[in-house]
């Protein structure tokens, strides 16, 4: 298996896992196998299948979204990075850059600049794919 898609999975699955912890954390539970068959019916088996299912649809998209931004030389700019940070803030209640990557790191388990940049990056595909496709009649 590629590398690359490996490490997106393993990362994707780091991320899911920590922001699914923190939301078991946030409705009271302490035990995170209690709150997987109360919450969602599930074991920590089933839990571990669908994490990964999760995450290699995750690198699938994010391999294509990677090649069609280098393909068509999509890059994110510096003032759509700061309108997606401020945004981030003010949805978050975080009054500094430094306090949300620390909220982000503990919720998502991941670094907050590569979250924004992917994000804006996988919305500026959607839209040339959007603006490029072609309805084909059957």
């Amino acid at each position: 298996m590629d590398r690359l898609y490996r490490s997106i999975i393993d990362t994707m699955k780091l991320r899911l896992d920590a922001n699914y912890k923190s939301m078991a954390q946030s409705y009271g539970y302490t035990d995170f196998n209690k709150f997987l068959t109360e919450s969602w019916g599930i074991d920590e088996n089933k839990y571990e299948s669908q994490l990964v299912e999760v995450a290699e649809q995750y690198a699938e998209e994010m391999l294509i979204t990677k090649a069609v931004a280098e393909k068509e030389n999509i890059q994110v700019e510096e003032d759509e990075y700061n309108d997606a940070l401020q945004m981030y803030m003010q949805s978050s209640g975080s009054e500094n850059e430094e306090e949300l990557i620390k909220s982000a790191a503990a919720q998502y388990g991941s670094y907050l600049p590569d979250l924004i940049n992917e994000s804006i990056i996988a919305k500026k595909v959607i839209e040339l794919i959007s603006l490029n496709a072609v309805e084909e009649n059957a």
